[in-house]
């Protein structure tokens, strides 16, 4: 008998100690973004469509820390007689452990610990498990949050639910997992559903994480992959590249995703084999048309990498599976439209023999062992006949995922648009969207003090016509209305082709200078410094950003990013002055100490900054995938000490990847 239990455990990690009082507005590093390409002209891999510049309407996850302690975490787990699979709601619905129970193995990478790195969208990230992408580009929105939850029974096999409503994308995804009795595999239908009359960017990709192995292989269809050199991408060889089989994850030296160029004939698979044939697989229909391999790769800063991420868990790679042939873009999704797939996964097993041959025989022996175990038309069989029973079924909550969405239902009910799903139960609004609704219901905003700080923001041109139309009648002397104002043209802005990129700035630019007019609080500052730093008006930024923060009486998350707006207006004065008078405990955070040592670098106060980087111990807990800061002030101490004979401390060598000159 299949079984799902609902419960909570005991696990060791760091606290993500809430999210920030800011939006989202500076811009985000995503090494994707950056991409230009070699690739034929008839290539269907839409680099660059979909990409993003902020993650607003989000807040940032960056209060955690290094420190690990006994933390209760929440878990669903479905079970049958060959299977068990725990899920962490709280985490994105990430499937964290696949326990084999007749192999007495665990099928994926189970991290020991839950210890946030800024990876993610909105930072906090944790490796280990399978994580579920939907929306943009990146480890997406929820990897760190809250899914909605639910649970139904069909035909007496029991169901579980994660799903969530993506707010860039402004699309509903949900997850149904069930594990049928006697089945050797999970089974994950998901249902993506564009509720909008516009075309929209969209992006799936399922992450999994599996224990790095010495003579371990990958096995998938096709006979090329997309390779990133530099800022370049094109098509390569596979499985021999420059002389490797990079068929052998450990064969790959530097950081490097490979996407793997698939048929439309083939079935959709990609399995991980150790060298006695055993090990994971993973198929889906046909839509999920994209697979990928990323190791870390074999180097110093590799190790640094995957020693970061855990405790004693040891090295992991990960395969994926996604829509896209890449995660260099998006795919067009079409207006009011639903897309579904299905996924399993579960363990193969391959004559010993085979798992070391050369790569067509090791495939066909996989591709064999997976057609017995699963025919592929099995599978998408499976998807059509539960379109009804459990893509579309309604089924209430047990545990709700935030109120964005039902104030998202409010927004479509007043202005006589569909609402989202119909399907999925979104709840209640929460006591953070009361202004909004005040807004929708009144047609203006509630007043609030100066000491009031929004922790809900919006985006999309029916919030800004009704801000703009309560800022030129009732609101006209409210702070809040224009501040929100402000943030929508922001985002907006943000968005916007570059030709019209400084009016719809402009437009930001007046909204918070008039909210700053009416009340000069801490939130209003920091966005007011934002916008100026994208119009180009540096020293009002910087200005406007200390001013907030210490508004703001010593907030972590506010802290950091002031002190990062003034180290990259090159304000080292103002830096400095203002970590002096932070409290304590935030002058002790690492990553306040990097902007204190970046701001005496740049006024030649090396041995002071020197002082912060090499003293023992120390380490960025927020340090991010693909940042180069670290690298950049140690070769900027260098240049201006002379001292060519100073090396990066080694735990402090995050670069994974090769350089061309290397």
């Amino acid at each position: 008998m299949s079984s799902l239990t609902m419960t909570k455990q005991l696990f060791r990690g760091s606290p993500l100690n809430g999210e920030s009082p800011l939006p989202s507005l500076a811009r985000i590093s995503i090494m994707q973004n950056e991409l230009q390409c070699m690739l034929p002209e008839h290539d269907p891999t839409f680099l660059g469509y979909g990409a993003i510049h902020t993650v607003y309407p989000y807040t940032q996850q960056d209060r955690y820390q290094r420190k690990l302690m006994d933390m209760e975490v929440e878990l669903a787990i479905l079970e049958n007689d060959r299977l068990k699979a725990v899920f962490l709601p709280t985490y994105g619905g990430r499937l964290w452990q696949l326990w084999d129970k007749e192999k007495q193995c665990d099928l994926l990478y189970t991290n020991d610990v839950l210890r946030p790195s800024n990876l993610g969208l909105r930072n906090a990230w944790v490796s280990g498990g399978v994580e579920w992408n939907c929306g943009v580009i990146g480890h997406h929105p929820f990897t760190s949050a809250p899914m909605f939850t639910a649970a139904y029974e069909v035909d007496g096999m029991p169901v579980l639910r994660f799903y969530q409503w993506e707010r860039i994308r402004n699309v509903t995804y949900q997850i149904d997992f069930s594990l049928p009795e006697g089945s050797p595999f999970l089974y994950a239908r998901t249902r993506i559903h564009n509720p909008n009359k516009e075309t929209v960017p969209m992006y799936w990709w399922s992450n999994t994480a599996v224990p790095e192995r010495e003579g371990a292989r990958i096995a998938v269809p096709g006979t090329e992959s997309y390779v990133q050199k530099a800022n370049f991408v094109s098509r390569e060889p596979f499985p021999q590249q420059e002389g490797i089989d990079v068929s052998y994850p450990m064969n790959t030296i530097s950081q490097r995703d490979y996407f793997y160029c698939l048929p439309d004939k083939d079935r959709k698979y990609e399995g991980y084999l150790y060298r006695d044939g055993s090990g994971l697989i993973q198929a889906s229909t046909s839509r999920l048309q994209g697979r990928k391999l990323f190791v870390w790769g074999q180097r110093p800063g590799s190790e640094t990498w995957q020693s970061f991420l855990t405790e004693n868990a040891g090295s992991y790679v990960e395969i994926q599976a996604g829509l896209g042939q890449t995660q260099y873009g998006c795919v067009p999704m079409q207006p009011y439209g639903t897309w579904e797939f299905a996924e399993v996964y579960g363990s193969i097993a391959i004559d010993p023999n085979a798992q070391n041959a050369d790569y067509p025989a090791f495939r066909s022996a996989v591709e064999a062992s997976l057609e017995k175990a699963l025919p592929a038309q099995h599978l998408e069989d499976w998807l059509t006949a539960t379109t009804d029973s459990m893509g579309r079924s309604y089924i209430p909550a047990i545990s709700y995922g935030g109120g964005d969405a039902a104030l998202e239902n409010l927004l479509r009910n007043a202005t006589n648009q569909r609402t989202l799903n119909a399907g999925l139960d979104f709840g209640e609004i929460e006591e953070r969207h009361a202004d909004f609704e005040h807004l929708l219901t009144y047609g203006y905003m509630p007043h609030r003090d100066k000491d009031y700080v929004p922790s809900a923001f919006v985006s999309g041109g029916y919030w800004r016509d009704l801000l703009e139309t309560a800022a030129k009648g009732p609101d006209r002397d409210n702070w809040l209305t224009w501040y929100h104002l402000g943030l929508v043209l922001m985002d907006e802005n943000s968005k916007a082709p570059s030709h019209i990129r400084s009016e719809a700035g402009s437009g930001a630019c007046a909204a918070l200078r008039r909210a700053a007019d009416l009340c000069a609080n801490g939130p209003v500052l920091y966005a007011l410094a934002e916008a100026y730093v994208c119009s180009g008006n540096t020293k009002e930024a910087a200005v406007c950003a200390v001013k907030s923060c210490r508004l703001f009486g010593g907030d972590l998350s506010v802290a950091k990013e002031t002190l990062r707006l003034l180290v990259s207006l090159k304000a080292s004065n103002l830096a400095l002055a203002l970590y002096d008078d932070l409290p304590k405990d935030i002058q002790a955070d690492d990553r306040i100490q990097f902007w204190r040592a970046s701001a005496l670098v740049f006024l030649d106060r090396f041995e002071e900054a020197l002082a912060i980087i090499q003293r023992p111990g120390y380490i960025m807990t927020d340090f991010r995938e693909g940042e180069e800061s670290i690298n950049v002030l140690w070769n900027e101490i260098i240049r201006r000490s002379g001292r060519t004979d100073l090396a990066l401390p080694e735990h402090l060598n995050f670069n994974a990847i090769l350089e061309d000159s290397e």
